[in-house]
């Protein structure tokens, strides 16, 4: 699995991430093999018809999350030129339309050795729910660092526009960023806040 995946045991909650390539953990424990034929062999029964069955190993239910996907994270409003220029530094190919929410999930490029991804757009209000906003915003914390585009149509607007969309998409962060605090801090001390 890729560096920064969380792997949690749904039945005992346990949790592990890997930090650092060739990071090996030992989730479950395989059963004791059998034995065949050939274990029974010998001088006095050269073709045995006897064996014994292996014991049955551990089993659990796993969930696994890619927490960290990316070095740099594109983002801002639908149709602020993320996915533009991510083709534009990058091989990626995504797709790009004159419509919001062209993008709907991220679209990764690499750019001399660095994953780049444009994060789909996110819209006031999104940190409570509306549109997409949470499976949007989910993506911002597996990344490394943040690039805030903001479009140049809103420069129509004066630079009162441009701030404004800055400072929405800001907040958004903010109330999202917020809430998953609450929510660590209420899973650590078992209450519920």
């Amino acid at each position: 699995m890729p560096v920064g995946s969380i792997i949690v045991n749904l039945d005992t909650e346990e949790s592990w991430q890997l930090l650092e390539e060739g990071q090996k953990i030992l989730l479950l424990k395989g059963g004791y093999g059998g034995f065949g034929n050939e274990h029974f062999k010998s001088s006095t029964n050269t073709t045995p018809k006897e064996w014994r069955p292996g014991e049955e190993g551990e089993k659990g239910n796993f969930k696994i999350e890619l927490e960290l996907f990316a070095d740099v994270g594109l983002i801002g409003e639908p149709n602020a030129g993320k996915s533009s220029l991510l083709n534009s530094l990058t091989n990626a190919e995504a797709k790009v339309g004159d419509y919001a929410f062209t993008t709907l999930d991220p679209n990764l490029g690499d750019f001399y050795g660095h994953i780049l991804a444009d994060i789909p757009g996110i819209i006031e209000g999104a940190s409570e729910g509306k549109g997409l906003g949470v499976k949007f915003l989910r993506h911002i914390k597996r990344t490394k660092m943040l690039a805030h585009l903001v479009s140049f149509e809103n420069l129509g607007k004066g630079s009162a526009g441009m701030m404004k969309a800055y400072k929405e998409i800001r907040k958004e962060l903010a109330k999202y960023d917020k809430k998953l605090k609450l929510n660590k801090e209420d899973s650590l001390s078992g209450k519920k806040k």
